[in-house]
Parts: structure tokens; C-alpha cells; sequence
């Protein structure tokens, strides 16, 4: 007889609000994605933190990744004992995200956001309702998750402290840069370039530049559609620090990796 597999559940209350918010992040991690991912992003949830992520590749060779962090207790109404972490794949974000937007059309503003796992701490089924409304959506195959990553790895992995240089990119800059980019439609490479203390980022027919930094002269590429992924909202600049393999670009409660190589 086969094992029975013991299943549990977690059931969180979230607002319109952060419903919207959620719906917003989860097509915004797409961004990185092409056809051949799904669409894939991981949702994870324990007693501190919802943590939301999409990567491009797996194990040690990912291209991208990024993410959004969030504070349990800001992002759900309750908040429910956990051993670990719950996991949820969701396999093809666009549709999910299509899928629930519904919810934002009624006047409920209490949506119950109820996760069956199994005891690997899988979830196998989201369930969300208001008062009108019921939604299944199951939970993406385990086997999917082609790259795991958690809270302290980003943590320990990501330290701005054991970066190379950093420098600010405003907003405005991002905005040329993709214009910019349009005018080498064919190539898909950017260049971080520093050349007599001038840090600047173009193709082979443009460069734009953007600050003063005591580094030697230096060449980086990198991809462009990864590039520009990076998603502004309230801020006005962000911090890019520069690793040995990648990028890192930091925001409020986001980061986006991409992966570099250096030129000669």
C-alpha cells in the first residue's frame, strides 16, 4: 500500500491592498523569465517573512535573480505558527496573477488566503475566498524548483559589504539607458565601463556616464533584457553594487541579480 501523505493548513487573511501588490510583484518578477521558465516564481512563508522570487538557470549557474521581501505581519492579517518554511511554485505567474486580479473587483476587503502543504512543507493548493468568490490553484511540481534560495543565503550571498565598488543609478539615467538600447536593437549586451575614473554604461556605439569612481579602469558585460528588469518605483535612484560574477541592484524591498563577465 502506498504511503499516505499527511497534508496541513495555513490560512492567512490579506487585504486588497496587498492582494494588489502581490498581484503586481508577481508579474514584475516575470521580467526575467522567457517562454522556455514558464513563467516559474516561488513564494515562500514562515513566521517572519513572505519572500517572492523568480531566477533564470539553476544550481550554481543562474543568470538572474530577483526578488521581494516582505514583513509577515505587513503583508498578512494573522499570522500562523510554521516549522520552516511553507513553499509554493507557482508555474506560470502571468496566468496566476490573471487569475486572482478578480478579487480586486469586489467590495471584500477580507480575502482568506488558505495554503494546504504536505509534510515536505510543500504547498500542493492555494485556496483564496471572499465572501462571493472561491479559487483553487495547485501548486507546481517540487521537482520544478531548478534553484532554491532563502532568506539568509540572499543575506549572506548578497552582502553589499563584500562587493567590489558600487554607484548610484537614478532613475532618469535607467530611462536614457533603455532608450538608448533600442538604437542596438540586435545586440543584447550592455557594458559597465570605467575609464579615467569615469563610470558609464552603453554598446559599442553609445555610452552614457554616470558618476566619478576611484576604480580602475574596467570592462563588464552583462545582458541587456536582465538589465532592464530592474523596476523603479517610489525611488528616485538606486544603489548598484558590483560583485566578481554579478551585479546587484537594491531597492526598498527588492534586489535583482545579474550575472557579469569581466572584459579585457
Amino acid at each position: 500500500m502506498a504511503k499516505r501523505i499527511k497534508t496541513a493548513i495555513a490560512t492567512y487573511k490579506i487585504n486588497k491592498e496587498n492582494l494588489k501588490d502581490f498581484i503586481n510583484k508577481s508579474l514584475d518578477l516575470t521580467k526575467i523569465l522567457s517562454k522556455e521558465e514558464d513563467n516559474k516564481i516561488v513564494m515562500k512563508v514562515n513566521m517572519k517573512n513572505v519572500l517572492l522570487y523568480s531566477s533564470v538557470g539553476q544550481g550554481n549557474d543562474i543568470h538572474s535573480f530577483k526578488s521581494y521581501l516582505y514583513k509577515t505581519d505587513d503583508f498578512f492579517k494573522n499570522k500562523k505558527d510554521l516549522d520552516g518554511d511553507l513553499v509554493m511554485i507557482i508555474s506560470n505567474a502571468k496566468k496566476f496573477a490573471r487569475n486572482i486580479k478578480i478579487f480586486l473587483d469586489f467590495e471584500d476587503d477580507d480575502i482568506d488566503f488558505k495554503l494546504t502543504y504536505n509534510e515536505d512543507n510543500y504547498v500542493e493548493k492555494l485556496h483564496i475566498r471572499n465572501s462571493k468568490l472561491t479559487l483553487d490553484i495547485a501548486g507546481s511540481d517540487p521537482k520544478a524548483l531548478k534553484f532554491d534560495m532563502d532568506i539568509e543565503i540572499i543575506k549572506d550571498a548578497m552582502n553589499p559589504d563584500n562587493s567590489l565598488y558600487n554607484f548610484k543609478l537614478t532613475k532618469d539615467d535607467f530611462t536614457r539607458i533603455k532608450k538608448m538600447g533600442l538604437v542596438e536593437i540586435d545586440n543584447d549586451v550592455l557594458y559597465l565601463t570605467i575609464k579615467e575614473k569615469k563610470i558609464a554604461i552603453g554598446e559599442t556605439k553609445w555610452q552614457l556616464e554616470l558618476e566619478t569612481i576611484e576604480e580602475e579602469d574596467s570592462t563588464i558585460s552583462f545582458p541587456k533584457k536582465y538589465f532592464n528588469a530592474i523596476n523603479f518605483t517610489t525611488e528616485s535612484e538606486m544603489q548598484v553594487y558590483v560583485f566578481d560574477s554579478f551585479l546587484m541592484i537594491l531597492g526598498d524591498n527588492t534586489n535583482l541579480l545579474v550575472s557579469t563577465e569581466f572584459s579585457i
